[in-house]
């Protein structure tokens, strides 16, 4: 059986899209992707007249069947559905606007793509790459990777919660850092001598043990939400409390056996216990083009290019330019950076977004790079 949080599909994130397994292959309600590409108020309608006009009227066989999905009240409804494949070519068929970075994106990445999603091993393959190339242990990178696995659960239970804005996500994490390791994120950064203005990820400067922890709370805090379902916010907060602490009380008595601290002050560039770190630390951007960031950004596009239009020029003294004439770079934590001019002022501005702290868009860069260094 598959359980009601399998029944989303991760692709689209915050927007539900009901699914149920059929015949060896995942089949996605139609009125659900027509909602999303489309925003339409009306779905059913909207897919009753593209059923109408790329298949019936044209007399071609249908891409579609009906299979009992459950609904709002709690019931199930004979849906029309369909599968990868049929999905694909649904979203060629819809004239709108909105389906155009999804064409793109679709037309660049097709059925590979959705089976990543599905099967994150594809995916941390490449990863592991991307870290082995920066000089990390294999063992670290295990922990790391599986870390990321743990918060993304989290995350998606969050999301279950009805918490689901990066705002929120930031307090709730804070949490579970105090309780386990009695600093928040940021101090965290501190203590570890990570320059404030510094994109570094601090994940990526912990230690093996530091890793381990971090990701007790995660699964804890996870564990506690899914078997009590808190209700709002402030709740959620207590369980995030609850979760960090078993973890801290486990770190607190690890220090007892060991006799000293597992909280390390040494970084990326100063752990000893790291073999083969590489010695520059310098910035290294990659040239991109449009086409690849709509490949990366996604289902997220239409959101994402708002940012443009909130850029802050220094001349203008505006929090609100728009970056035109701007290319497009990857930085070495898996940030994207646009550099670019203001559309007032002809004077450069940059755009720089936190790509490299979403585990869906690292794996996507992650691909990217490897593609480009074979060739």
């Amino acid at each position: 059986m598959v359980s009601k949080k399998e029944d989303k599909i991760i692709l689209f994130q915050n927007k539900e899209i009901r699914r149920i397994w059929q015949n060896d292959e995942w089949f996605f309600s139609i009125v659900d992707v027509i909602s999303i590409l489309t925003g339409s108020p009306t779905p059913r309608q909207y897919w009753g007249k593209v059923k109408k006009r790329e298949f019936t009227d044209i007399q071609l066989s249908p891409i579609w069947v009906q299979l009992k999905l459950e609904s709002n009240d709690g019931k199930k409804y004979k849906t029309d559905c369909t599968n990868t494949e049929g999905i694909l070519r649904l979203i060629q068929s819809i004239p709108s606007p909105k389906a155009e970075p999804f064409k793109q994106w679709l037309a660049m990445v097709g059925k590979e793509r959705l089976d990543e999603i599905e099967n994150p091993e594809l995916a941390q393959e490449r990863m592991k790459e991307l870290y082995d190339k920066k000089g990390y242990p294999k063992a670290w990178v295990d922990k790391r990777l599986r870390g990321m696995a743990i918060r993304q659960n989290m995350t998606d239970e969050w999301k279950e919660r009805g918490i689901d804005n990066q705002r929120d996500f930031a307090i709730l994490t804070a949490e579970i850092s105090r309780a386990t390791f009695g600093m928040t994120p940021s101090e965290y950064k501190k203590h570890k001598n990570i320059p404030t203005k510094s994109k570094a990820n601090l994940r990526d400067n912990m230690t093996d043990l530091e890793l381990i922890f971090t990701m007790l709370g995660e699964r804890v805090t996870t564990e506690i939400s899914e078997q009590e379902k808190p209700s709002n916010f402030p709740a959620n907060k207590q369980v995030a409390k609850r979760g960090g602490s078993v973890a801290g009380k486990a770190r607190q008595e690890t220090e007892k056996e060991l006799k000293r601290s597992i909280i390390s002050s040494e970084n990326f560039s100063t752990n000893k216990n790291l073999q083969n770190i590489v010695q520059n630390q310098q910035d290294v951007e990659i040239e991109i083009t449009e086409i690849q960031l709509i490949d990366i950004i996604g289902i997220d596009w239409i959101k994402y290019k708002e940012l443009f239009n909130k850029c802050y020029c220094s001349t203008c003294k505006n929090g609100h330019s728009t970056i035109v004439d701007y290319k497009i770079y990857i930085n070495d934590i898996n940030d994207i950076i646009l550099r670019g001019k203001c559309s007032k002022c002809n004077n450069p501005v940059n755009r720089y977004t936190e790509t490299g702290e979403n585990p869906k868009y690292v794996k996507k860069i992650i691909k990217l790079i490897h593609n480009q260094d074979k060739s």
